[in-house]
Order: C-alpha cells, then structure tokens, then sequence
C-alpha cells in the first residue's frame, strides 16, 4: 500500500502547457534573410493531448526570383525556439532555448529546399513545479514558386511527442506518506508479536 501511494505521489505524468517563440539566421549572412529568402519567426501556444502537439506553424519562409532567375543558394539555416514552460503566468516558467540547424540548397530554377533532419530531438526541462520532457521534430521544408509566379510563402513545420510532466510531491502528500508508512509498520510489529517496551523491543511469550 505505501509502494502504491509513493507511486501516486512521484511519478503522475501530466499534460504540458507550452508557449515558444521562434527565430532563425542564415549561416552566410547572420541574419533572417539570405539572397531572395526571407525567414519570420512566430509564437507558438498550446497543450499536449496525450502526450503530443503537432506545429503547423514556426515561422514563414519568404521566396522570391527577381527577373525570373532563382539565386544559387548555398548555406545553412539556423532556427531558434524559445520554450516558456508552463506557459503563461502561473507558478514560475521556465524560460530555455533549443536550436535546431538545416542546409539549405536550391532545386531548378523554381525551388528551394532547407533539410533539418532533426527528428524526436530530446528536450528536458524543470522547475519549481516539476521535471518534464518531450521530443522536437522539425520537418524539412520544400519551397517551391508557383508556375506562372515568383513569389511564395512556405511555413515550418513540426510536432513535439512524448511529452510527460511530473510534479513535485506536495507537503500533503508527503505527510500522507508518512503517515501510512507509519500506520504499515505498527501492523508489521502487532501482527509479528513485538513491541517497543521501557527496555526496548521485545517478544510476546504465548501462554
């Protein structure tokens, strides 16, 4: 019984409220634009359902073809996310980075292509409520100009899985704990025949 209350008490997984910002540079310039792409990061709210929360948005990537002909792209794109966890302003968040880098290239005279290849990236985080984690995906992006246009948009996109929550055991429980710990071990010592006499522990005699 105390085994089963310990466990209720230390290892509940909760769902995760989460808030992240997101911003991004190029390798070869240090900022969000490089050549005729332009990168605008965004803000991300919400919760996990079962563990999982899938990002159809983390920022949009700007792409256009002056005169009709694509620049050669060649570098690499570095994307920030800025966790606030638990979001909003209840108990105390914790405010953590993770950065996620991808190549980008060009495809024709009509696409540009950014691989991340960053999938289930573990990300692990605590604070005065708990200890939780989850894992990162960021898909790999396809921007491609449509026939007859040379300007488009693209946005991430993503997912965060196995997210899991645990909290701090509250002082109630904890003195619950000790309380049936307490009241499991004088069962143990009537139902084993002992006590704690004046002169210590001692054993009942039958008659």
């Amino acid at each position: 019984m105390a085994a089963i209350v310990a466990t209720s008490l230390v290892a509940r997984a909760d769902e995760i409220d989460i808030s992240f910002t997101t911003s991004g540079t190029f390798g070869a310039t240090g900022t969000g634009t490089y050549k005729d792409l332009i990168f605008a990061g965004t803000t991300v709210t919400g919760t996990t359902v079962g563990g999982a929360l899938s990002l159809s948005d983390l920022g949009s990537f700007d792409l256009s073809r002056p005169g009709g002909i694509l620049a050669v792209y060649a570098t690499t794109f570095s994307e920030d996310f800025l966790f606030t966890i638990p979001a909003g302003t209840k108990h105390n968040p914790t405010v953590f980075n993770s950065l996620v880098t991808g190549v980008v290239t060009a495809n024709g005279n009509d696409t540009v292509k950014i691989t991340f290849g960053v999938s289930n990236k573990p990300v692990s985080f605590s604070n005065d409520q708990g200890t939780g984690s989850f894992l990162l995906s960021v898909n790999d992006i396809t921007i491609s100009l449509p026939k007859g246009s040379d300007t488009t948009t693209a946005l991430g996109t993503g997912s965060i899985a196995d997210a899991t929550f645990t909290p701090v055991p509250e002082p109630a429980g904890i003195v619950l704990l000790i309380t049936v710990v307490g009241a499991m071990l004088g069962l143990w010592r009537k139902c084993s025949g002992r006590y704690d006499g004046p002169s210590g522990p001692q054993t009942s005699l039958p008659d």
